[in-house]
């Protein structure tokens, strides 16, 4: 599943987070969704905490839970109990 950068921008941009700018930017580059989530995430890394707050907070609220739990955990939940069985045949 790929992240959806436009409807997380959007939700950023609702709550303050994001510039119509940074919007934009994003936006843009709707084309190559690779592109647009890496737009985003240099604007949530360069921005300040806040923004990063709510880019988890937007996650959430856009159906990318599992993204979330991916950067709190650095796994996702039954991912390596899977993973480790496939290795393991």
């Amino acid at each position: 599943m790929t992240l959806e950068a436009q409807s997380v921008a959007s939700y950023m941009l609702t709550h303050g987070a994001l510039t119509f700018k940074d919007l934009d930017s994003i936006k843009s580059r709707r084309n190559e969704r690779f592109e647009a989530a890496e737009q985003l995430l240099n604007i949530v890394k360069n921005g300040p905490y806040t923004a990063y707050v709510c880019f988890l907070d937007a996650l959430n609220e856009t159906g990318h839970q599992h993204v979330r739990e991916l950067i709190e955990t650095g796994n996702i939940q039954g991912t390596r109990r899977e993973c480790a069985t496939k290795l393991a045949t």
